[in-house]
């Protein structure tokens, strides 16, 4: 299982008891997550900076071709950076079958899979961006859209990921 725990910090600022400080924050939340913190031995408490790289212009250079998070690391807010990887690979291998000419190759995986991750990647910037507010009156809002938008809406906001 796999589980992360976001928590407004600067970067690189660890805390002394991970356990307890997840627990003072997410102690209080809906049924598994208390049980998830308390059961998850500490020796496999990560903590990790999330951090994100802006989209880049190619994914190619020459021979040299970037895949997964070389050319698209995203934060984890849509779960979407191994799955966009192996999306990747696939898209790399088919253009690769579809001619002798690497240079024509790489290009077609360049133009069909960068704009897709881009997108990827800045809806789950854009995600992760409203779930780490820290006003008050702005969680509220925020928090008040959610409840208000149908469950329908919000899954046809993800269709993209499925479509390509």
């Amino acid at each position: 299982m796999y589980w992360f725990a976001p928590v407004n910090r600067p970067p690189d600022t660890p805390f002394a008891d991970p356990k307890a400080t997840l627990t003072e924050i997410y102690g209080d939340w809906h049924t598994p997550i208390p049980d998830l913190i308390a059961e998850t031995p500490d020796s496999v408490l990560l903590y990790n900076d999330i951090l994100d790289i802006e989209p880049l212009s190619t994914w190619i250079d020459g021979r040299v071709v970037l895949l997964g998070d070389a050319a698209h690391a995203m934060t984890p807010n849509m779960g979407q950076g191994a799955c966009q990887a192996i999306e990747d690979a696939v898209a790399l291998a088919d253009a690769l079958r579809q001619t002798t000419q690497l240079s024509v190759a790489l290009a077609t995986y360049d133009g069909q899979r960068r704009p897709h991750t881009r997108r990827v990647m800045m809806q789950s910037r854009r995600i992760g961006q409203v779930g780490q507010l820290e006003s008050p009156l702005l969680m509220s809002l925020r928090d008040a859209v959610v409840r208000a938008i149908p469950s329908s809406m919000t899954l046809r906001q993800l269709d993209f990921v499925l479509a390509n």
